[in-house]
């Protein structure tokens, strides 16, 4: 074999076999190793509604069934019947790219606040079709900075987002909700 030929064939070879192993890396460099979260919603506009009405009976079902304590239910139901001047709606509006606008009336914020995050957590995912880690985020919200909202007299909106939070060697990992902002209705 000629001399030229032979080292021209080592050379490449060599570089072909470097960038065998190089390649991948590479690849994996680029990548977005998080998984993607798959919208199981429409990408227009999805919007979960839920009225005074909704509280007062999951309050209810919630009291027969044991959860809920008498004391729990009587701060449910006299702030539900007796308060007049409601402004603002209850609604959960998706807006996508994992994106969602909470909006709470002043009255049912008031009832958070008073109720404190695990209960009214508990109350507003006792409501069909509202996500029961939403609501406990929400609840929380609501017990951490509800004084400071108290007196929104048409109610607040939470606007949140779901994003992936990777494994920290402790935990897995996991699809959590974001504050983006508070604003008054």
């Amino acid at each position: 074999m000629n001399k030229k030929y032979q080292k021209a064939l080592i050379w490449s070879s060599c570089c072909l076999l470097a960038l065998s192993n190089i390649s991948p890396t590479i690849a994996l460099a680029t990548t977005d190793n998080s998984p993607t979260i798959q919208e199981t919603t429409p990408t227009n506009s999805t919007v979960v509604t839920f009225s005074s009405s909704d509280l007062l009976q999951a309050a209810q079902k919630l009291y027969d069934d044991g959860i809920f304590t008498k004391e729990q239910y009587q701060t449910v139901f006299t702030t539900l019947t007796q308060r007049l001047g409601r402004k603002g709606v209850n609604k959960t509006v998706y807006l996508g790219n994992n994106l969602y606008d909470n909006y709470i009336d002043s009255v049912t914020w008031s009832l958070a606040v008073s109720l404190g995050a695990g209960a009214f957590g508990t109350l507003l995912g006792a409501i069909p079709g509202i996500n029961a880690a939403l609501a406990g985020f929400i609840a929380s919200v609501a017990s951490g900075v509800g004084s400071s909202y108290l007196s929104a007299d048409r109610g607040v909106i939470i606007r949140t987002r779901q994003v992936y939070v990777p494994s920290n060697g402790v935990g897995g990992a996991r699809i959590e909700n974001r504050i983006v902002s508070i604003r008054e209705q």
